[in-house]
């Protein structure tokens, strides 16, 4: 069993209890002159909402004292739809203005912060209106389902506009997920004791659970680099809040079994023949860095220089490992140049329905047959004469033929990194419509709206929509990580953000894993 320490090494805050989020509007300013009905007139968005049911000093002022309650009905029409015109534009007091009018009413409050969430920039209105979605989802309640799927993207995005009270959770989601590059550096930021960790939000079972968890990583090199004196402190600092040390458990009753006690187990097999593998003369110089350095021992323990060595193989059922064609192709790779390459992205928001209006008609059918295997997938075409795609759609360079609706064009092979899974294909009948603007993989903000446009299970253009969850690389080549639904005849297609510009390629999809589904940069073949 894994040797333990019973010294205490990290100091915990307390738990707080997080109360549940109330989105309040924003109180006018006693410099701020009220709202007048000709304000409304041109277009303005009050604070608070005419309620023809309960008229307010402020409400009377605005209409007088003797409208009737048609001639007001219509100035609560009026000032609805102004604030929600403004709310189109991102505009943070309408959003206030407007969840407070639909207290009660728990669907249209989410339609508004959803709203809120594709148009504006405000990162604490952001933040709020995330952490509210996140609970309403998670919950349900009123009119609104449970909804796991859109619990995660808003817990995401509430996370990754400063909600630090929410970090465990998402951290925990993404663990759940295999998602452990993405979980490692949450886990890591609450073994900081600092007074601005969010460790301050949990209490010390919680935070024996992220410990294990951290100590599973550097112990299996997941999400991290291997590393066994990191993964012992790690374990240890964790069993000394644990009710059942020597099963790797923070709660007494681990043995009823369910979720968790089947998390403990796996983690207990990748951990404990590692653990086993350190000398007792490297566990000695662990235990003397913490008995002496106390709370501070992280940094000491970090610098010491470990040496991997054998152990058993880490199974695990997330990979990053795009599919690639299985022969070379007989051409050399050339980058893209001009069109996409060289376009300056456009910037005004499009409704999901214009973008696929726009975009979907870009799209072709790839099929490429080599008489024994035939293949079908997606292709975005980005210039009159030129289409970008997967290579491993091309099963045969001599065979590629489009198909959209009844036209059908046969293309011939431009260039091919089969290693990187890029194929440029080139068509000799100019197309009349094309995705003209993309943008850089540096400008893409983890969270945003995406939508990816393909032809699944060889379904002309259906339209998918979701967030990127992260950026990632491998072997050279970016990626996009989305929950945007990708199935089978999707690869190749295009994944756009709300401007309509070009993002990405979709290009594969983790079998095993929840929604994760991963677009090759579209930048990327504009280089080598």
């Amino acid at each position: 069993m894994l040797k333990l320490k019973l010294q205490t090494r990290l100091q915990y805050g307390s738990l707080l209890l997080l109360a549940p989020l109330l989105l309040s509007a924003c109180s006018s300013s006693s410099t701020t002159p009220p709202v007048t009905a000709e304000d409304i007139q041109r277009g303005a968005c009050p604070d608070s909402i005419v309620n023809p049911q309960q008229m307010t000093s402020e409400h009377r002022r605005r209409y007088g004292d003797k409208v009737d309650s048609g001639k007001l009905l219509n100035y609560q029409k009026r000032e609805i739809a102004n604030c929600e015109g403004l709310l189109d534009k991102g505009n943070v007091p309408a959003l206030y203005s407007l969840i407070k009018h639909a207290e009660g009413n728990a669907k249209r409050r989410a339609g508004y912060m959803e709203l809120y969430l594709e148009r504006g920039q405000d990162t604490r209105a952001s933040k709020e209106a995330a952490t509210y979605l996140y609970r309403l989802y998670r919950s349900g309640g009123g009119n609104v389902a449970q909804n796991p799927s859109a619990s995660f993207k808003y817990l995401g995005i509430a996370v990754n506009n400063g909600a630090q009270a929410l970090t465990l959770p998402y951290a925990d989601e993404l663990y759940a997920r295999n998602l452990y590059t993405d979980a490692f550096p949450l886990y890591y930021a609450l073994a900081d004791n600092s007074p601005a960790s969010p460790s301050r939000f949990y209490s010390r079972e919680e935070l024996c659970e992220a410990n294990y968890k951290l100590a599973d990583l550097y112990y299996s090199g997941l999400g991290t680099k291997e590393n066994w004196y990191l993964g012992y402190y790690f374990w240890e600092t964790a069993s000394e809040d644990a009710q059942s040390a020597q099963w790797g458990s923070c709660r007494k009753e681990n043995f009823l079994g369910g979720d968790i006690y089947t998390l403990e187990r796996q983690r207990l097999k990748r951990v404990q023949p590692r653990s086993e593998l350190l000398t007792d003369k490297e566990v000695r110089r662990i235990d003397a860095i913490m008995d002496r350095q106390g709370s501070g021992a992280l940094p000491y323990v970090a610098a010491l220089n470990f040496a991997p060595r054998n152990a058993p193989d880490i199974k695990t059922t997330a990979r990053l490992s795009p599919k690639t064609s299985n022969h070379a192709l007989p051409i050399a790779w050339t980058p893209l140049r001009g069109g996409i390459c060289q376009s300056v992205p456009a910037q005004q928001p499009l409704p999901w329905s214009t973008l696929f209006e726009r975009r979907a008609t870009a799209v072709w059918t790839v099929n490429s047959s080599n008489g024994q295997s035939a293949s079908q997938g997606s292709a975005i075409a980005v210039s009159a004469n030129h289409l970008i795609t997967n290579c491993h759609l091309i099963n045969n360079p001599q065979d590629i033929r489009l198909r959209r609706g009844h036209n059908t064009v046969g293309a011939r092979l431009a260039a091919a990194d089969t290693a990187g899974d890029r194929c440029i294909l080139q068509v000799g009948q100019p197309m009349l419509s094309y995705a003209s603007t993309s943008r850089s993989h540096d400008s893409i903000k983890i969270g945003e709206d995406v939508a990816a446009i393909g032809n699944p299970k060889g379904l002309d253009t259906s339209l998918s929509r979701g967030i990127v969850g992260q950026k990632r690389s491998k072997n050279g080549i970016r990626y996009l990580q989305t929950d945007a639904a990708i199935s089978s005849g999707s690869s190749g297609g295009g994944l756009f953000d709300r401007a309509g510009n070009l993002v990405g390629i979709t290009s594969f999809t983790v079998a095993e894993g929840e929604n994760l589904n991963f677009a090759i940069a579209a930048e990327d073949f504009c280089r080598n």
